[in-house]
């Protein structure tokens, strides 16, 4: 069993290597075994830190489908209620408007 888990680490970390080369990507290998010893390709942890932050900074700039199903849901009404109060702006011009012109006829039909 531990000659498998060895020869299966190795090959996990050479593939990630390969990866990394071959399609010139920053990639990392994490391997923890069940009494909890941690294994990394790269061995620096530094170089582990590196792709692992650039994975958590990657992961806060994309949204998830559901989030931009809620977004869009939510700019969608939001866009409803000012299409709203634009058209009841709109009308209160009007009605000024309406108001204004019937007061300055009544001034100059009493002039």
């Amino acid at each position: 069993m531990k000659k498998s888990f060895n020869m299966q680490k190795e090959s996990i970390k050479e593939k990630t290597k390969e990866l990394s080369e071959i399609c010139d990507v920053k990639a990392c290998a994490v391997i923890v075994r069940a009494d909890g010893t941690v294994e990394t390709w790269p061995e620096n942890r530094n170089d582990v830190r590196e792709v692992i932050q650039m994975y958590k900074n990657c992961d806060r700039k994309r949204k998830r489908p559901q989030e931009l199903d809620r977004e869009s849901k939510a700019k969608q009404e939001l866009l409803r209620m000012i299409d709203a109060k634009l058209a009841q702006v709109k009308k209160r011009i009007q009605f000024l408007k309406s108001n204004d012109q019937g007061s300055n006829q009544d001034e100059a039909i009493s002039r």
